[in-house]
């Protein structure tokens, strides 16, 4: 199956994944064959290379709309990214009210790698927009305002951030997996080491503040259900769900 073909699939599981009519069952299943599929072939793609060195690591800038959840989008793009094979940085600008905030995000990998990314990361996004609202109209004595936010928006990534790192551990599990993820993850941080310039003050960021422990939970639930290939048994499922 080519790579275009293994993205239409990913990109119609996405879709179910995002439906508001599909049950959590159904996005839990959607997304776990979508991520799933996507390793599946990134390491077959690695067999089949003769030169392992002749890949392209490309950059991918993404422009984000001012939004008081960029510094989150950036710090979930940057844990799916590290997931994916791929590194994640973020653009600055100074806003009107003299505050510095983020304006894009860049993706760095190989090339199916970034689409991956930018896939996974794209439906997290739209799925922690829609619910963190719906949380609170839910929740009694919630209300639908920063804090709330806030504390969902991390609790939601902190748990994606776990179940990345059981991920990797099981791909680390199979020999080829193990050193896809050790050269390709080289190769771009010797790329993005060559040809992209930081700057030695970073500047200092308008972060979010206040949090609600309470949406925290409920965020952390939520990323729960984000299934992103995990094999769900066992200690490793344990030790996932566990505060």
């Amino acid at each position: 199956m080519d790579a275009e073909r293994i993205m239409e699939r990913v990109r119609r599981l996405l879709a179910i994944a995002n439906d508001p009519a599909a049950s959590d069952n159904e996005q839990r299943i959607a997304l776990e064959q979508a991520q799933r599929l996507m390793d599946r072939h990134a390491i077959e793609e690695w067999q089949l290379e003769e030169d392992h060195d002749a890949i392209e690591i490309i950059r991918r800038m993404i422009h984000l709309e001012a939004n008081p959840c960029n510094w989150y989008m950036a710090e979930l793009a940057n844990i799916v990214a590290l997931g994916n094979r791929c590194r994640a940085s973020y653009g600055w600008r100074r806003a009107g009210n003299g505050r510095n905030v983020v304006c894009s995000i860049s993706i760095y990998g190989a090339r199916s790698d970034v689409d991956k990314t930018e896939a996974i990361w794209t439906a997290m996004e739209t799925s922690r927009a829609a619910m963190w609202r719906e949380r609170a109209r839910t929740t009694p004595r919630a209300k639908a305002n920063a804090a709330w936010r806030n504390g969902y928006y991390r609790g939601f990534q902190e748990e994606i951030a776990r179940r990345y790192q059981i991920l990797r551990r099981e791909m680390e599990s199979d020999g080829t997996g193990k050193e896809l993820i050790t050269v390709r993850g080289n190769q771009v941080d010797q790329w993005v080491e060559k040809h992209v310039t930081f700057s030695d003050r970073r500047p200092k960021l308008s972060k979010p503040t206040g949090s609600s422990q309470s949406a925290y939970r409920h965020g952390r639930q939520d990323g729960a259900r984000q299934a992103i290939g995990l094999k769900e048994t066992g200690k490793a499922a344990d030790w996932a769900l566990e505060k």
